[in-house]
């Protein structure tokens, strides 16, 4: 399990790609239709979703990094939180830009209702 200050380091490498306009939603058949839904469900835009992946702390972390089953040589992370009364699963990884190389986009791999409990490792008791 990562420190505390690991993920922390994450998250801010996320919102300052989600800040600079550089967040994607991965486009895969099941997942796609899977975190459209959820949106819908929640009663979110995307905007919202999108804000809502920029407030995501520490305490949100679950579990990774691990290695991205698509690009191996990426690491994906998941977090959770809470909307209502609803627990959202979420998924996300960074991915440098391929021309400029000081560019990191942020991919939302997952974004949908948690199909299980999630645990929350670095919230206090």
């Amino acid at each position: 399990m990562p420190r505390r200050e690991e993920v922390s380091e994450f998250l801010s490498d996320f919102k300052t790609a989600v800040r600079l306009g550089f967040v994607h939603w991965m486009e895969r058949a099941d997942s796609t239709r899977k975190h459209q839904q959820c949106l819908v469900d929640l009663n979110l835009t995307l905007n919202q979703a999108v804000e809502l992946l920029s407030e995501l702390t520490p305490d949100d972390y679950c579990q990774g990094p691990e290695a991205d089953d698509v690009q191996p040589s990426r690491s994906v992370w998941v977090f959770g939180t809470d909307i209502g009364s609803d627990e959202v699963y979420i998924k996300l990884t960074l991915q440098p830009d391929n021309r400029r190389k000081s560019v990191v986009h942020g991919l939302v791999w997952s974004f949908h209702r948690a199909d299980y409990p999630l645990k929350y490792p670095l919230r206090g008791p």
